[in-house]
């Protein structure tokens, strides 16, 4: 994942029980306050949620949707970190 590699988030556990990953605090990454970009943190749990939601993907389907309920904090230190587990086992079509 390009994208993802370029702003070095590093996937510390990819399974259809969980998936994990971390982000290394950056001041290139940061707004005003020296404060992570909420789009950044935003990517980072986009950026798990899909390995999630892929590894969790019945045989032959190509499509994975991730739903956000929770909402990142601040970030002014540290390295942030992002996990998922997948809330639904069953799939249909419509």
């Amino acid at each position: 994942m390009p994208f993802a590699d370029g702003l070095g988030i590093d996937l510390t556990g990819a399974a259809a029980e969980r998936a994990s990953g971390t982000l290394s605090w950056s001041s290139d990454l940061c707004t005003a306050g020296a404060t992570l970009s909420g789009g950044v943190l935003m990517t980072l749990a986009d950026t798990v949620g899909a390995v999630c939601a892929y590894l969790n993907l019945p045989q032959g389907a190509d499509i994975s949707t991730v739903e956000l309920r929770q909402w990142p904090a601040l970030c002014t230190s540290g390295d942030p970190s992002s996990s998922y587990r997948p809330m639904c086992s069953r799939w249909r079509t419509r």
